[in-house]
């Protein structure tokens, strides 16, 4: 039972406890303490961030009628008490969130965003 953590580019495994894998997704119940990794590390805080993330989402549908959905950090930064991740889903919904811990207050922010446009620009002659 895997999720993948994608961060700076190098795509990596990492064991998370209680993980269903099904056909079509990997879902990701909500993780309690006690089951988070040991330490201070960085795959522990990406496992918190989709923690909260999985949480919110389920949080919004009716009882029993949230879809099975995956979960993957796209990118991460710890400095000092702080931390800074970005979250998307396997839900084909072009959202990602950004979740913030705030060491000083104990505090996490949830930002969500839309994708609306991707296009490509030329990088010759620059």
């Amino acid at each position: 039972m895997r999720v993948r953590e994608r961060q700076n580019h190098n795509a990596e495994t990492i064991e998370i406890p209680k993980i269903r894998e099904t056909e079509e997704t990997m879902v990701m119940p909500a993780i309690q303490e006690d089951e988070i990794l040991p330490g201070d590390n960085t795959a522990n805080y990406s496992i918190q961030a989709m923690t909260v993330v999985y949480d919110y989402l389920r949080a919004g549908y009716a009882a029993g009628h949230a879809p099975d959905f995956g979960l993957y950090t796209v990118w991460f930064c710890k400095t000092l008490q702080n931390w800074k991740a970005i979250v998307c889903t396997s839900l084909r919904d072009n959202r990602m969130w950004e979740v913030t811990y705030n060491g000083d207050k104990n505090e996490v922010y949830l930002d969500e965003y839309e994708k609306t446009m991707n296009m490509v620009i030329p990088w010759e002659n620059r």
